[in-house]
């Protein structure tokens, strides 16, 4: 057999197979892509079912506090606006205020609100400064709807 036959045969076998191999090599890639997928959804469904009970811990936390906060206005003698303004403007309200905080990450701050917007207290640091929250999206639900306990408004 001459070199140059030889050369021809050993190009048109290296064809072949690379003509073979490409579509296993795709099929192959295919699979490997669609098992990825599969994995990835998995595992977003996990952190999603993880972030869920995260949240709703958060929430129960919160819940917590607020239940505690209106036992303390009971204890307080708290009946009407006025009684809420007195019994929740002073500084032992905000150390109060402060202390529910404590181990909770996730809230920023406890405010006390009276009827008109007018901040009452907060968690933040005393003495608290003159704001006026009417405006705002949080302030106009609660008021409007006076069996809503709680509202998420956007960030």
């Amino acid at each position: 057999m001459t070199r140059r036959l030889l050369w021809g045969y050993l190009a048109v076998t290296l064809l072949v197979l690379l003509a073979l191999e490409l579509p296993l090599a795709f099929f192959y890639s295919q699979r490997e892509q669609e098992r990825f997928i599969a994995d990835a959804e998995r595992d977003l469904a996990r952190h999603s079912l993880t972030l869920a009970g995260q949240a709703e811990r958060s929430f129960q936390s919160i819940e917590l506090i607020l239940s505690n906060l209106n036992d303390h206005l009971d204890a307080q003698g708290v009946i009407d606006s006025a009684s809420y303004r007195v019994a929740m403007s002073g500084e032992d309200t905000y150390r109060l205020l402060k202390g529910k905080l404590a181990g909770l990450p996730q809230l920023e701050a406890i405010t006390m609100i009276d009827s008109d917007g007018k901040l009452i207290n907060f968690s933040r640091y005393w003495p608290i400064p003159s704001v006026n929250v009417s405006d705002r999206d949080y302030f106009k639900a609660l008021r409007d709807d006076g069996s809503r306990k709680t509202f998420v408004s956007l960030p």
